[in-house]
């Protein structure tokens, strides 16, 4: 197990661009530290703390987790609406 990873390593990990990663870094949710570099050398990289993108994911899993529960209440809700209109 690696201790940091590349926006490309998270990328890979997480099914999505390292453009995307990218923006989480960059909008604050997730912890990187920034390694400046000359363009000529591929530009700025981003390194991020296993123990972070643990913290990141956990986070994310949370969010969606709360996410998918509020959906399924308006689901059973919206359900229930269509069962008493059926009825009149």
């Amino acid at each position: 197990m690696k201790n940091k990873y590349t926006t490309n390593d998270v990328a890979g990990m997480t099914a999505v661009t390292p453009s995307m990663v990218t923006d989480w870094i960059r909008n604050g949710n997730l912890e990187a530290e920034k390694i400046e570099r000359p363009v000529s050398e591929g530009g700025d990289q981003y390194l991020i703390k296993h123990e972070d993108l643990v913290q990141f994911l956990k986070d994310k899993w949370k969010y969606y987790k709360d996410k998918a529960h509020t959906y399924d209440l308006r689901a059973t809700t919206i359900e229930g609406s269509l069962n008493l209109i059926n009825k009149v």
